[in-house]
């Protein structure tokens, strides 16, 4: 049971994460872009964040709990946090270097200078929140199933 909720507890920080991370880059990548043709924060107002938060509630299921799993299994051949850790910052990063040239159109970054590495830092601190989270309820459940670790 404890497992379940600690699961729940990822899949809303995971959805809260992702959705904090992209629109904190249209924030500050998409604000640069001032035609018409894009629609963005600026245009769509509270739309875009519909647009933002409601497919990153189903991505956890789908994508990053079955990716977990897998890791667990990777894990138990080498050091668990720091694969672990390794291998989820550079998926969030990897994610937002594909987000950002999903979101905006080549010319947009060309004729608005738009940088790319501005979500490779903000996925990449963001994910690396992530991964603390994670390893923080992992030791939480470490401590509660085994009674012999007492709380300093």
């Amino acid at each position: 049971m404890l497992r379940f909720v600690s699961y729940l507890i990822l899949w809303f920080c995971f959805s809260f994460l992702l959705a904090s991370a992209l629109l904190l880059l249209e924030y500050v990548e998409g604000y640069k872009i001032t035609t018409t043709e894009y629609y963005g924060l600026r245009n769509l107002g509270f739309a875009f964040v519909l647009i933002i938060v409601l497919p990153a509630i189903p991505a956890y299921p789908i994508l990053i709990y079955p990716l977990s799993l897998l890791i667990q299994r990777i894990e138990q051949i080498t050091r668990p946090f720091l694969v672990r850790g390794l291998i989820m910052v550079l998926l969030w990063i990897a994610a937002g270097w594909f987000l950002f040239h999903e979101m905006y159109d080549a010319g947009f970054v060309k004729q608005y200078g738009l940088n790319g590495f501005s979500a490779v830092v903000i996925f990449g601190v963001l994910g690396l929140i992530y991964v603390k989270i994670e390893h923080f309820l992992q030791m939480c459940m470490h401590k509660r199933s085994d009674p012999s670790i007492q709380a300093s």
